[in-house]
């Protein structure tokens, strides 16, 4: 360690060796920071296609639901409860839903299996009432409790 050359050399590749950590250091957190904001921005509108995406499903089903509701075989009295009842299972299959039930001003919700359903106290019965479209969130359906269901109410 006593030659020039060796110091030199020395010295040279430990500035060499500081130098390249320091470019690699820098291109690092360069990079790390980009993959963050990249990341952010596609995050982003990811969850805003996602939302309009949901809109227009939700969409989609208040129209049908509100014009299923609006028909006139739902709303004349002189079809019975039974035959309005037999009328909403083929909607059901049509549409594929789970279940389409008719509630009474009492919140007796009856659907085409024929097991009446207590639903006054639940906010989506209290929202149609008020005539507002509602929406539950996912709750334990009170017919067969092994699986969850998302209440539509007009």
């Amino acid at each position: 360690m006593k030659s020039i050359k060796t110091k030199f050399i020395l010295i040279i590749s430990i500035l060499l060796l500081f130098v390249s950590a320091s470019f690699g250091i820098g291109a690092y957190i360069t990079s790390y920071n980009a993959l963050i904001n990249t990341t952010k921005s596609a995050l982003t509108e990811i969850s805003r296609q996602g939302a309009s995406t949901v809109a227009k499903a939700l969409d989609e089903q208040w129209t049908a639901l509100e014009v299923l509701a609006a028909e006139e075989r739902f709303a004349n009295p002189e079809i019975t409860l039974l035959q309005k009842l037999e009328d909403l299972k083929s909607e059901t299959k049509r549409s594929g839903s789970v279940s389409i039930a008719v509630i009474d001003a009492e919140g007796i919700s009856l659907s085409p299996d024929g097991k009446p359903v207590d639903v006054k106290g639940r906010g989506y019965f209290q929202k149609a009432m008020n005539g507002e479209r509602a929406i539950s969130d996912p709750v334990v359906d009170r017919t067969d409790a092994t699986r969850m269901i998302v209440v539509y109410a007009v």
